[in-house]
């Protein structure tokens, strides 16, 4: 992989609001925990989504959030909230951004990520361009969606691919199942991935080359340090 300077991509969700009504958004220490590695190994980051500007957080992500509740981290995360919460108030529209020179891309979960970045056209274009020129993407949880409609010659992108995602087993214990068409992890194997996924809420990150997933919440700070250790 050629990386050209420390620069991260993270897209994040636009959606609020699942078909039920129930809302919904970004899973904040998703964003947050890595974002804030990132900003600390000198990255330079912008954040994007579909529609730009604010990005909705789902709230009960914040309530169970180490950050937002200040918690007492051994990498002091409180300390960093504000800065987080700004990068989420002013997101960049995706189809603004130049991703030509960006050396990782980056897409936190949260149940929003089933709506609109599942076949997103823009976000389509994006991941195959850096598919095919072997750059780095990088999912967690839900965000891995956004895999399922790439197509490389007729043929799912994920096929024989080695990743994980948010589990069955995860969605129905979350009670979210019925607000989609299809469970993720169903999904993905049948399009072919060699899909792993650990047991429930359990740290669980899987690298194939340049795609790298991880299955939950839970995975998110060894995601962010992989990612760093491959682009130093």
């Amino acid at each position: 992989m050629a990386i050209v300077e420390k620069t991260v991509l993270i897209i994040v969700t636009s959606c609020d609001t699942l078909r039920s009504g129930r809302k919904t958004g970004l899973w904040f220490d998703e964003f947050a925990i890595p974002y804030i590695h990132f900003k600390e190994q000198g990255y330079r980051i912008t954040v994007a989504s579909p529609l730009g500007g604010n990005a909705p957080i789902d709230a009960q992500s914040l309530n169970e959030s180490i950050l937002h509740q200040g918690h007492v981290t051994p990498r002091g995360y409180a300390a960093d909230n504000a800065d987080v919460m700004a990068a989420l108030n002013n997101t960049t529209t995706l189809s603004f951004v130049d991703t030509n020179n960006t050396a990782v891309l980056y897409i936190p979960g949260g149940n929003g990520t089933m709506v609109d970045l599942q076949n997103n056209h823009t976000l389509n274009q994006i991941l195959l361009h850096r598919h095919n020129t072997n750059q780095l993407i990088a999912t967690l949880c839900h965000s891995a969606i956004c895999l399922t409609s790439l197509m490389i010659e007729d043929t799912p992108l994920v096929q024989q691919r080695k990743l994980t995602c948010f589990s069955d087993a995860e969605e129905m214990q979350t009670g979210f199942n019925n607000e989609y068409d299809f469970l993720l992890e169903t999904r993905l194997r049948e399009l072919g991935a060699e899909v792993t996924v650990n047991s429930l809420w359990s740290e669980n990150v899987v690298v194939d080359d340049n795609l790298i997933t991880g299955q939950n919440p839970q995975s998110c700070e060894r995601l962010a340090k992989i990612i760093i250790n491959l682009t130093r």
